[in-house]
This record gives structure tokens, C-alpha cells and sequence, in this order.
């Protein structure tokens, strides 16, 4: 089960996170199927992850964790 921070935001990103597991997504940070939802669900469809990058792509979850893909 995971574990959130006491700020303000963490309700919403359980909230997120909820969602996203109801997908069939474990809610695990190193793991880039979840953390590709995770941010296209911030965006509220905006951009999200592009697959074939040229470089680093940096996106920052309000009430959320660290996590980091590989360069796949």
C-alpha cells in the first residue's frame, strides 16, 4: 500500500493513483507504464511522455514522488 505525504496536494494524487489502478496499473514509481499515466493524467491532456525523446524530458507531480525511466 502506498504511503503519502501530509501536504495539501496528496489527496489528489491518490486520487490519480486510484484511477489509475482501477486500469489495472500497480502504482509502482519504477515502473514506466504507471508513471507515463501518472503524468498524462496531470497533464489533463496536455503533453505527456513523448517515447522517442532527443533528450531529457523533466515533469514535475504536485503531491507525488521521484521516479525515473530508463532511456527506453
Amino acid at each position: 500500500m502506498p504511503v503519502y505525504s501530509a501536504s495539501k496536494d496528496a489527496p489528489k494524487k491518490q486520487q490519480l493513483d486510484d484511477w489509475i489502478a482501477a486500469e489495472g496499473t500497480a502504482r509502482k514509481l519504477d515502473d514506466p507504464v504507471y508513471l507515463k499515466k501518472l503524468i498524462l493524467r496531470c497533464a489533463d491532456g496536455g503533453a505527456g511522455v513523448a517515447d522517442h525523446a532527443a533528450g531529457l524530458q523533466f515533469f514535475i507531480v504536485q503531491g507525488g514522488g521521484e521516479g525515473f525511466l530508463g532511456d527506453g
